[in-house]
């Protein structure tokens, strides 16, 4: 059995959230210190016989507000609901989540005259399930462009098989196309042989702008030895014009545009 000796103004102030009861109406009759504070005032009693529309939360909230509570009273049944209210400090305004339960105020004989409100700030829940959700977002969306890039490179593929085999059609030539791709490594000075031969320049000419760029002399045979016996075969092919030609397709041959 309660004591009688319960103080329910002191339950009122210690009491966590925002507590209020209003009248059939929607005017308030009464709240705890910390929704007096949440309002901008003082005590609790300056909020007797005001109406949401006396507060600066907006015209959409505070019409929120009535219609949740008149939809308590009609019904008799309780109400969740949330509302985004903007707090204006001294110096600034900040938005907080406020969730409540409106449940019907009834008086000793049963008889419905208003409505019971508990509020609770849970403006911290929805910036964590706000950022959660942008994770989740953003997730979705580095996974999408992975799989954009996947379909590309895919696409990428079939077309230089394509262009391969095309080119393997016009020189004559057999090639293991799903292989020759990874398989054909060239080095520096294999690379530079094939991008002056791109531009028709002869083995003996090769090897004078080697002697340049070297400082020192270089053969002309030794050019013509890496074509023989390197380039020739790791392009599997048998003449300088399909030595350029299939490396250009294969993006082997440096500056020169994919034809």
């Amino acid at each position: 059995m309660m004591s009688a000796d319960i103080d329910l103004e002191l339950i009122l102030k210690i009491s966590p959230g925002y507590i209020y009861w209003k009248d059939l109406n929607s005017v308030y009759l009464g709240c705890n210190q910390n929704c007096a504070a949440l309002a901008g005032l003082s005590t609790p009693a300056e909020i007797v016989g005001k109406t949401d529309h006396d507060f600066f939360w907006g015209i959409n909230e505070a019409e929120k507000f009535i219609a949740d509570d008149q939809q308590v009273i009609k019904t008799k049944k309780t109400l969740v609901s949330e509302y985004k209210l903007v707090i204006k400090d001294k110096k600034e305004a900040m938005s907080i989540v406020v969730k409540t339960e409106k449940s019907p105020l009834l008086n000793n004989k049963g008889k419905i005259i208003g409505v019971l409100v508990i509020g609770t700030d849970i403006t911290s829940e929805k910036d964590s399930e706000i950022l959660k959700n942008q994770n989740l977002a953003q997730q979705s969306t580095i996974k999408a462009h992975e799989y954009f890039k996947k379909c590309l490179d895919e696409i990428q593929q079939v077309i230089q098989s394509y262009k391969i085999n095309i080119l393997n059609s016009r020189l004559g030539v057999k090639i293991d196309t799903n292989n020759i791709e990874h398989n054909i490594i060239i080095s520096k000075r294999e690379c530079e042989i094939l991008y002056y031969l791109a531009l028709n320049k002869s083995p003996k000419e090769i090897a004078s702008i080697f002697a340049v760029l070297d400082g020192k002399s270089v053969a002309a045979s030794t050019i013509q030895s890496i074509i023989d016996k390197q380039l020739y075969i790791k392009f599997d092919v048998f003449n300088i014009s399909q030595l350029i030609e299939k490396a250009n397709v294969l993006r082997l041959i440096p500056f020169l545009p994919d034809n």
